[in-house]
Order: C-alpha cells, then structure tokens, then sequence
C-alpha cells in the first residue's frame, strides 16, 4: 500500500476527531459511496475508542502515554 498521509497524536480522546478527517479525505478521493465513507469512519474511531480507553491502560488502572497513529 502506498501511504499518501500520516499522522500520529497522542491517545487521548480529542484527538480521536482529527484522525478521522485524516481518513475522511482519504477515503472520499477513493469511495464513490457516501455511505461507505461513513463506515470506514465509525470503523476507525471504534478502533481508536479501544485505544484510547483500554490500549494504555496498566492492570493498576493507571494510564499510561502512548500514540495513535492513522496511515492512508
């Protein structure tokens, strides 16, 4: 796959919006379907939820820092 953009960012919740709109634009160059477009997006921000809220995440329950990262 040939990556065209990338950003990484801090797994916290707000950045969940602007790695979606990385995406987004992405996948309306590529997808004819509107439709299509709005379940790549609901696909990636379930994966970045989990991230956020159970990827750095000691047993402690204590948070720890980590990155996201969307490639398209």
């Amino acid at each position: 796959m040939n990556t065209q953009a990338s950003m990484s960012l801090p797994a916290r919740i707000e950045n969940i919006r602007p790695l979606r709109g990385l995406l987004r634009e992405a996948a309306e160059s590529v997808l004819s379907n509107p439709k299509d477009v709005g379940l790549a997006e609901m696909a990636l921000e379930e994966v970045l939820t989990n991230i956020v809220n159970h990827a750095y995440v000691r047993d402690s329950g204590e948070a720890v820092s980590g990155d996201m990262e969307v490639s398209v």
